[in-house]
This record gives C-alpha cells, structure tokens and sequence, in this order.
C-alpha cells in the first residue's frame, strides 16, 4: 500500500512538474493567458503595488478633506435655526372624544365633531412651522458650505472605496500579498472582504501543499 502511494504522489508530482515546464516554454501571450503563478515566498505581486499606490493616491485626497468636512458642519450648525415650538391641540374632555371617535367611524375624515375647526387650524399651522423650519435648514446648508461639501466628500469617498475594492479582490499569490491586503483591511474595510481573504489562504494553502509533495519527491528520487 505504501509504495503504491508514493508511486502515485510521483505521478502526480512529476505531471505538475511538467505542466509548469511547459507554460514557462510558451510564447508571451499564451503565458499570459494562463491562471497567475501562486508562490508564497514570491514578493508582492507587481500589479497589487499598482492596485495599493492607486489606492494610497485617493486616501490622500480624502484624509484631509474631513477637517472640511468639520469646518463646513460648526459653520451650519450655528446658522442652523433652532425647531419652532408646536402649538399643542385643544383638550377635549372624555365626552368630545367620545363623540370626535363616533363621528370619524360613521362618517371618517369628513365627519363633523365638536371644535373640529380648531384641531385642523392647529395641525395646519404645526405643518407650516414645520416647512418653514426645513427650509431655512436647507438654507443653512447651503450658505455655510455643508452641502457642498458633503457632495464632495462623497465623491471622494466613493473613489476611495472603488479603489480599496481594487486592492481586496485582487487574488493573492504569496504571503506578501497577503500582508498587504491584510493592512488595507485593518486601515478601512474592517469586516468586509472576509470571504474574499478565505480564497486567498486556502489558494496559498494548496500551493504550500502542492510545493511540500514536490520537495519530498525530489528527496525520495
């Protein structure tokens, strides 16, 4: 049982061995459009320090922009008007709340009741302070800049995010890569990209493995 299993590991070891021979003899564009070479003791992959300098470009025009950001909000905030006071709505007394209920079920939002002119003027005048509240809120935020920059930090942010997605779905090809994208994932993504981090450790995983079976075939031949 024993030599068949090493005859069979051989086998399959000296395949891999020539399939890798053979993608390193074929033309540029044909290599080319073979899966990655995964190597985990290879440097970090050139095309991921592209991805990451990408992303290190939109950070910088981001970070900074939060102390406008902040500037921009102190300066609504003490423009910003403060919420009008509401009147409040008559005090029925048990009776008229009886009678109020009993017509709304008879004859719903038309039905008459007692002092039911006096609870829609308050209700239409609560609405009106309401509106004119939202709107010099909405003045506020223009003057002072906020919206603005709340526009624009968007945009940015939107960029910086794009650009990070980059980095974390590039498909990592050693242990290098790995701590790269690792660092990203610390510094703004958090929680995200898990599975994507998954496929790369067992991808890395499978080629450790696969280059264990070819050092120890190398040893028994």
């Amino acid at each position: 049982m024993e030599k068949f299993m090493n005859t069979h590991v051989s086998r399959r070891s000296i395949f891999g061995a020539s399939a890798s021979l053979a993608a390193m003899a074929m033309p540029p564009v044909a290599a080319a459009q073979t899966a990655p070479t995964v190597d985990v003791a290879m440097a970090v992959s050139p095309e991921l320090l592209r991805l990451k300098a990408a992303y290190d470009d939109e950070n910088r025009k981001w970070k900074p922009f939060g102390d406008r950001l902040a500037e921009a909000e102190t300066r609504y905030f003490d423009s910003k008007p403060p919420k009008p006071e509401w009147l409040s709505p008559p005090r029925l007394t048990n009776e008229e709340i009886v009678k109020m209920l009993e017509a709304r079920l008879k004859g719903g939002d038309n039905a008459d009741y007692p002092r039911k002119a006096e609870i829609e003027a308050t209700t239409r005048e609560n609405k009106a302070r309401e509106e004119a509240w939202r709107q010099a809120c909405d003045r506020a935020q223009r003057t002072s800049g906020l919206d603005k920059a709340l526009r624009a930090e968007k945009r940015l942010s939107g960029r910086r995010h794009r650009a990070g997605e980059k980095v974390m779905c590039f498909p990592a090809r050693s242990l290098q890569d790995m701590e790269l994208k690792l660092r990203v994932q610390r510094e703004f993504f958090y929680n995200d990209f898990q599975h994507v981090l998954a496929k790369d450790i067992r991808r890395l995983a499978k080629a450790q493995r696969a280059l264990q079976v070819a050092q120890a075939c190398c040893k028994q031949g």
